[in-house]
């Protein structure tokens, strides 16, 4: 008779089928986690890697993504300039001209296409701008040009405040019933209540006016105030720290332009007056435009910008007072290396002009010109000092262009 087990040794032998089934659950549920933070890895490598690049391929920016020759999409810029200097002037004429198409500042750009422009008024409201353009008489297509007036939005309790989220609903929202190729804010502190020297304060809303710059692929231009300058600081030129704020704000913007009064006697630091403007570069991460002025020209009641795209402006020379005397002999030696390097037919760019210029003859035996060789025969003209000749080649029909900016083509005529 067979001899039956005893009841401890079915315990025991319940308690290793028991100890071998958690042993298994505890291997799957290791497994499925192991199995969970690979899956994670991969994605975040993914993510990662989504926002690396390797420099040999980054792109190189074309000119259709500057807005009239100046601001660039998907990137903040600032136009800073003292009150009363005609930021909104300057803005009004920029939408206007980008409205039609075409010649944008009377030549010193151009754009293929008419382009939307959507303003955010915190200063001059919408009547304001609409009797301007209607005083000037300029060209405008008034369905590419929206206004929304931060006076008008207080009225009926619709926030545009960038510091708030209702604000930023908002704003968003006009940007998506009317998607402009460039967003202008007349002026940054209307629409905020920090405090603008602090970077805690000013960081969240820059990122989130770039990251709306991104989204929507427009520019987006803050018209912004220079801080109060005694009238000594007045005779000097504005520079990048003269703009109201903490330094995030030069760290985050791309494209500083300032508008300030000039004369042909600023080179020497003193204005004597306030009717013509010069625009011009602050700080750029892009190619600088050349500078150029305006006047508010105010003519029976018909007011008028006239634009100067070659203002009288220092030459970069071995010193200020031999500059306009070397400027006629570097346009000379320019032009003696474009005959003998180009033929009728050929386009050539600014950036084809080598900086060390080597003619066969020389021009004359001027001691001007003799001053300006160097030991072995060469001309020294910079990149800016082309840009410049080149543009007034253009002015006096001597030259024709074809572009702007980098692409900038030229031909003999």
């Amino acid at each position: 008779m067979r001899q039956q087990p005893q009841r401890d040794n079915y315990s025991e032998i319940y308690k290793a089928q028991s100890r071998y089934v958690q042993d298994l659950k505890r291997q799957e549920r290791l497994e499925i986690e192991k199995n969970r933070k690979r899956r994670e890895n991969e994605e975040r490598r993914k993510l990662l890697s989504s926002i690396q690049t390797k420099l040999d391929n980054i792109t190189i920016i074309n000119p259709e993504v500057f807005i009239g020759g100046l601001f660039p999409r998907r990137r903040l810029s600032a136009v800073v300039a003292e009150s009363g200097a005609g930021k909104t002037r300057f803005l009004q004429k920029l939408a206007s001209d980008l409205s039609i198409g075409g010649s944008i500042f009377d030549g010193f750009a151009v754009e293929e296409k008419p382009l939307n422009s959507l303003i955010f008024a915190g200063e001059a409201g919408p009547e304001l701008m609409l009797r301007r353009a209607y005083d000037t008489q300029c060209n405008i297509d008034k369905e590419k040009i929206t206004v929304v007036g931060m006076i008008d939005a207080e009225h009926r309790d619709i926030s545009l405040m960038l510091d708030d989220d209702r604000g930023r609903q908002n704003i968003e929202a006009f940007i998506e019933m009317n998607r402009p190729d460039i967003v202008f804010f007349d002026t940054l502190a209307s629409f905020h209540n920090k405090n603008e020297n602090k970077a805690t304060d000013m960081k969240p809303i820059l990122r989130y006016l770039l990251n709306l710059a991104e989204k929507w692929n427009m520019a987006v231009v803050l018209m912004h105030h220079t801080r109060k300058r005694p009238a000594s600081d007045k005779k000097r030129k504005i520079t990048q720290d003269d703009a109201i704020g903490s330094s995030i704000f030069n760290r985050l913007v791309s494209l500083i332009v300032a508008i300030e009064p000039f004369t042909s006697s600023s080179i020497n630091g003193v204005v004597e007056d306030n009717k013509i403007m010069l625009v011009r570069s602050l700080k750029t991460w892009f190619q600088e435009f050349s500078p150029f002025t305006y006047m508010i020209l105010d003519n029976e009641n018909v007011v008028h910008m006239e634009i100067n795209l070659n203002p009288d402006l220092h030459i970069e020379c071995n010193s200020v007072d031999e500059g306009q005397k070397d400027k006629v002999t570097l346009q000379s030696v320019l032009l003696k290396y474009i005959d003998e390097n180009y033929s009728n037919d050929d386009w050539f760019k600014s950036s084809d002009i080598p900086e060390n210029i080597t003619i066969s003859n020389t021009i004359n035996d001027t001691a001007n010109f003799k001053e300006l060789e160097n030991e072995a025969g060469e001309v020294t003209i910079s990149s800016r000092q082309v840009r410049r000749i080149l543009t007034e080649l253009v002015d006096k029909q001597i030259l024709k262009r074809a572009g702007y900016n980098k692409n900038t083509l030229y031909q003999k005529i």
